[in-house]
């Protein structure tokens, strides 16, 4: 492995990688926000986040002894990060469905009335309001589109980084003196 694979962060406490008002054990510990948001930074500069590796430097006593503790919280926090993140594309992708049925309803909806219209001879005010009727049914498929042409990228390369990240080598070493 590459050099460059490799997430590095100094620490005076192993204890400091977490977020000091979650209550769980240790191995079940949400990694500290800052902590997640530079590991999930430094992982996205990586040319591939998969056989990405983490160290941690630690400058106290005992650096080893927290091997396992830093390796599980790690593993989880990052699991349970990629489990809320699928929820969220789940979810994004129901509401998705609900809207483009909403919107197909809407957009024949109006595309009657626009054939109404033209039946009724379309011209002047009426022809305006005609394509007013007409762009509002397309315009209501405009978030259905946007989801599934867009939003669903972010959630789903986000779940595909925490999957990795969880997969991740973690690696608790003693930090060098400093000069």
């Amino acid at each position: 492995m590459k050099q460059s694979d490799s997430i590095d962060i100094r620490l005076q406490d192993a204890a400091r990688l977490f977020n000091s008002m979650d209550p769980s054990p240790f191995h079940e510990r949400e990694l500290g926000r800052e902590v997640e948001a530079f590991i999930v930074d430094a992982a996205r500069e990586l040319p591939s986040p998969e056989g990405a590796r983490l160290r941690v430097f630690v400058s106290q006593a005992g650096a080893q002894a927290h091997q396992q503790m830093v390796s599980e919280a790690v593993r989880h926090h990052f699991e349970r990060r990629a489990g809320q993140t699928g929820k969220e594309l789940s979810d994004l992708l129901g509401r998705g469905r609900r809207s483009t049925l909403v919107g197909l309803v809407f957009l024949g909806m109006m595309m009657g009335v626009a054939r109404l219209m033209d039946e009724l001879g379309g011209e002047g005010l009426l022809a305006i309001i005609r394509e007013g009727v007409g762009i509002a049914g397309w315009v209501a498929m405009w978030r259905p589109m946007e989801i599934f042409l867009y939003d669903w990228w972010h959630v789903n390369e986000s779940k595909k980084l925490y999957l990795a990240l969880s997969r991740m080598e973690v690696r608790v070493e003693p930090c060098a003196p400093e000069p």
